[in-house]
Formats: structure tokens, C-alpha cells, sequence
């Protein structure tokens, strides 16, 4: 077979390591191949297997007892997609790439959505100050040209019935190297209309052209524009449509996936520096330790649609790491000093493989002295929160409403919505909490 594998531009010759082949020979076959082909093969894979997910369900029933047709339908879609489309094949990177730069149109969505971006003075003076404080400076494989003053795009999303004075920056997933603000609407618009907060969605640089710790440099910069704390010279960065400067104590985090560990890398980095921290911090499904050894890759990979080819996998972790080990705090926060954060939720499915990095980083935490509240999703995959038809996913935007009202002291959330708060359901003995599709909260106790 010839070329199956991903292809540095000449730009990025020698500087990343080479990429593996795909794993399957399914995978080798139509990655070799034209991409016209390519599409060909995986679109007959997409309709055997969502055929055979159908017939099963109707026949010996869903995978999983709780899951709905369109459940398993949604499960085995994307598992397809993924199945065929492994990191480090040679038609991938074109492909997710093309479909994050495809916008959706904006009347698809109940609500205000606004390109903008931020200027980033001093940017090398602020990306100096992060590889200081995550203790990587001068251990880096390769750093990209460095302007001092740079762009920063992003997209503002505002629900019409918006009410209040927060702001939610929030970073989206995708392995350190895919998606956009444009691919995550689904999850912001719907974060708005919840917390009635207004949500900054950063276009931040992604690997390899742009590896760690690159999207750290860009997070910390909005934060920075968003906020304006005083007397802190590090970097002027601001919004170039006017925009009210906002109290830290009105900013919350949020990320999914790899987006919730650039949220807490940056929690890392403003401890560090000093500078005044967010509210609290938001992570759903977030992937936290990129060596992958928790047991959750293999006893949740049927059940998880992120079933990735491993190699692949690691591969993109090893380029986005730029030469800095995986088990560095900097890189995996699960190994990080995880003393003095804010008040962090953690949302995640228990039938998906990062499952495990999420209970580890509860338990950690909270020895550490952090307040962290982890809810488990009875039978959900990652990200589950991307699919408005689950019902799993409504309770969950509904826990995150009553999140960010607690931090302002209230005891209930002002969303409309009635659901028990989330701190008087159970006892204070565990704060680690297994919700079902109903809103039903059980004590989590397998640990």
C-alpha cells in the first residue's frame, strides 16, 4: 500500500515525528487511495454499520438499556466516523479540517452569534511568562514564529433571553489539532440559554502547526481581554469591537474534552502568575492524562464512540506535546498541583473511555483541598452534551445552570427550569454524583 499516513506540510518537515500507519486494513485501504474513493468506502462502511446498530437494537436490544433508537443511532454514526477517520490517515486532517471551517448557518440556532477578535500585544512576553510558569521554558522541540502583536478570532454567542453579567469563556475540543468554534454551537448556544451568560468561543492555534503550548498562550490572552486586571503588564490584550471588561469573579471556564484540559492548564498558569482567578470551571468529558493508561480506554471502548485508532491517538498527543513528556503536569493536569482552584464541575458520561481521568482527577483534587463536584451520566458517551435529543444532555445543561447560579450564593437556578439544585440531592459525604436521563442522582460509590 502506498501513503496511508498523514504528510507534514514542508513546513513542518523533520519537525514532528512521522506519523504511524492506520491499524486497520480497512483504514490503510482507503486512505491509499484517491480521496474520491475514500469517501466511497467509508460512506458504504457509515450505512452497514448504522444498519446492523438499527437491526440490533430492534432485534436483541440497545447496547445499552437506557439508550433510545436515536441513541444508538448517534452512538453508531459516530463511532463509524471516527472508525474511519483515525488521526494520522492521510485523507483526515483534509477532511475534519474542511467540515471545522464550514460554518452552520446562524439561523440554525436561537441565538446571537458575532464574529470578533482580540489583539495580543506583547505576545512574547506573554508566551515567555506561560512556559515559566508551567516550568517548560527551554525544553520545547520547536516554538512557531512569534509575532509581538497578533490576532486572536472568536465568536461571541448571546441567547436572546440573556439576563445577567456573566461570561463563559469557553474552549472547544478536539484532540489539540481539530474543530472550531463553528463545529461547538450546538453546546455554546445552548451553555448561553441555560446560564443566561454570554459565551466567548476563542479560535485558538492548534497542533501541529501550532503545538503546546500555543491554544495555553491564546486562552490566557482572552482571559486577560475579558477581564483587564489591574496593574498586571504581562500582555495588553483586548477586543477589537468594544466590549465591557468583566470582574473575574463573573467568569467561568468551560471545555470539553481536550478543551477542558487547556481549561485547567490555564488555571495552572493564572495560579502561577498570580493573577486573579475565574469563578469556577466547567469540564465535560475532559481528557486529562494523555499517557491513556486508565483502564476506562478498555472496558468502556464498545460503549464510547471515541474509538480511535490508539496509535493514531498517540501520535497526535506526542506532536501537540512538542517534545515535553506526557505524564508533565503541564501536558496531563492529572498530575498537576491541584491545590487553590476554583470551584470546578465535572460532567462526564461512565461509558466512555476518559471516564477514569475524570474520577482520578476528582479524587486528587479534592485531597489537594479543591472543591470539585463530578457528575457521572448513567450509560453516556463522551461529550454526550453535543446531542440536544438525549435527555441526559437537557439535565446536564440544567445541573451547569444551577453551577454557575450557586457561585453567586443563590439556592436555586433562575433558568425557568424545575430541578432540585444540585448541592441538596445527596449527603456531603461524596460529592460524586451518577445521574440518569430522569435527573434521578444516586451517590457514585465503585471507587
Amino acid at each position: 500500500m502506498f501513503g496511508s499516513s498523514f504528510k507534514p506540510p514542508q513546513s513542518l518537515a523533520g519537525r514532528i515525528p512521522a506519523a504511524p500507519r492506520p491499524t486497520t486494513s480497512l483504514q490503510k485501504m482507503s486512505h491509499s487511495l484517491p480521496l474520491v474513493f475514500h469517501l466511497l468506502i467509508t460512506g458504504i462502511y457509515f450505512t452497514i454499520a448504522l444498519t446492523v446498530s438499527i437491526l440490533t437494537h430492534i432485534i436483541d436490544g440497545p447496547l445499552l438499556s437506557s439508550w433510545t433508537m436515536m441513541t444508538t443511532i448517534a452512538h453508531s454514526f459516530m463511532k463509524a466516523v471516527l472508525s474511519t477517520h483515525s488521526p494520522q490517515g492521510r485523507h483526515s486532517f483534509d477532511i475534519v479540517r474542511f467540515a471545522t471551517g464550514f460554518k452552520l448557518p446562524k439561523f440554525l440556532f436561537d441565538a446571537d452569534i458575532k464574529e470578533t477578535s482580540i489583539t495580543v500585544e506583547n505576545s512574547d512576553i506573554l508566551s515567555d511568562a506561560v512556559k515559566e510558569a508551567l516550568q517548560v521554558k527551554g525544553k520545547l522541540n520547536f516554538e512557531p514564529e512569534m509575532e509581538s502583536v497578533r490576532t486572536i478570532e472568536g465568536e461571541w454567542v448571546r441567547d436572546k433571553d440573556s439576563a445577567n453579567d456573566n461570561v463563559i469563556l469557553y474552549l472547544h475540543g478536539g484532540a489539540h489539532i481539530f474543530m472550531s468554534p463553528h463545529t461547538h454551537r450546538a453546546i455554546t448556544t445552548r451553555v448561553s440559554k441555560h446560564t443566561k451568560s454570554a459565551v466567548f468561543v476563542p479560535n485558538y492555534r492548534l497542533a501541529p502547526e501550532n503545538p503546546f503550548p500555543s491554544a495555553i498562550e491564546d486562552a490566557l490572552a482572552c482571559y486577560l481581554a475579558l477581564t483587564q486586571p489591574e496593574g498586571v503588564l504581562l500582555s495588553k490584550s483586548r477586543f477589537n469591537q468594544e466590549t465591557q471588561v468583566v470582574s473575574n469573579t463573573r467568569v467561568f471556564l468551560m471545555g470539553d474534552s481536550s478543551g477542558g484540559c487547556l481549561c485547567l492548564q490555564l488555571l495552572q498558569v493564572l495560579r502561577e502568575l498570580n493573577l486573579p482567578m475565574p469563578a469556577g470551571a466547567i469540564l465535560l468529558s475532559p481528557f486529562l492524562d494523555h499517557k491513556m493508561e486508565s483502564s476506562s480506554w478498555h472496558t468502556n471502548w464498545n460503549t464510547d464512540f471515541l474509538s480511535l485508532d490508539m496509535k493514531g491517538v498517540k501520535w497526535a498527543v506526542e506532536i501537540y506535546s512538542n517534545g515535553i513528556e506526557l505524564g508533565h503536569s503541564a501536558i496531563s493536569p492529572i498530575y498537576a498541583n491541584l491545590q487553590d482552584f476554583p470551584p470546578i464541575l465535572i460532567q462526564s458520561g461512565d461509558s466512555e473511555v476518559v471516564s477514569d481521568d475524570a474520577l482520578r482527577f476528582y479524587q486528587l483534587a479534592t485531597t489537594a483541598g479543591s472543591q470539585v463536584e463530578l457528575q457521572l451520566y448513567r450509560h453516556m458517551f463522551h461529550v454526550f452534551h453535543t446531542f440536544p435529543f438525549l435527555k441526559e444532555s437537557e439535565v446536564a445543561f440544567m445541573k451547569i445552570s444551577s453551577f454557575v447560579e450557586s457561585q453567586k450564593g443563590e439556592l436555586e437556578s433562575d433558568s425557568g427550569i424545575s430541578i432540585e439544585n444540585y448541592k441538596d440531592e445527596t449527603p456531603s459525604v461524596s460529592n460524586i454524583y451518577l445521574i440518569d436521563g430522569q435527573g434521578k442522582t444516586d451517590i457514585y460509590t465503585k471507587i
